[in-house]
């Protein structure tokens, strides 16, 4: 005779999947659409968004626990947390392209030399356009347009080197 789960193990279960739900209920729904849920589970997800009473929501995300209780909800864990991994590699190379734009408004010139060394393909040239840019702007108090726009330089740099 095989035993069965236990009652404290489908529980456990059961509150993961509860997680699961809650989870998805943050997303918005391109990210949704690229999970690429199943319809009921998919329209309980987007009725939950709209939802503003908390016991209201709290049942509601006992109800998407359910639903995936009820089907295989390996696939879907998966491509959560392949799409965490997206959100981290994303704010990664955000602060990375920040640490390197606030490095160079710090240093200057000087600070032009080492990331050309991490990154070859960037230009110098520009790069020292752009930081004295900043600096002129910075020094009468005007709108930071060169700070972003140097930010925005970098950032496609470091994006490009990470890209397979």
């Amino acid at each position: 005779m095989e035993q069965d789960t236990s009652k404290s193990q489908r529980k456990r279960e059961s509150t993961a999947l509860q997680r699961v739900g809650a989870e998805l209920i943050e997303l918005s729904k391109g990210q949704l659409d690229r999970l690429d849920l199943p319809v009921a589970v998919f329209e309980a997800v987007m009725s939950a968004q709209a939802i503003r009473q908390r016991g209201a929501l709290k049942r509601h995300v006992k109800y998407i626990g359910k639903l995936l209780r009820g089907l295989d909800s390996t696939p879907i864990c998966e491509a959560l947390d392949r799409l965490r991994n997206e959100s981290g590699q994303v704010a990664r190379l955000h602060h990375e392209a920040e640490r390197w734009r606030d490095r160079l408004l710090a240093e200057g010139e000087k600070g032009v030399s080492p990331f050309v060394a991490s990154y070859p393909e960037a230009d110098p040239q520009k790069l020292e356009q752009l930081i004295g840019n900043a600096h002129k702007e910075s020094a009468h108090g005007g709108p930071r347009r060169s700070a972003r726009a140097l930010y925005r330089y970098l950032r496609a740099y470091i994006e490009a080197s990470s890209s397979p």
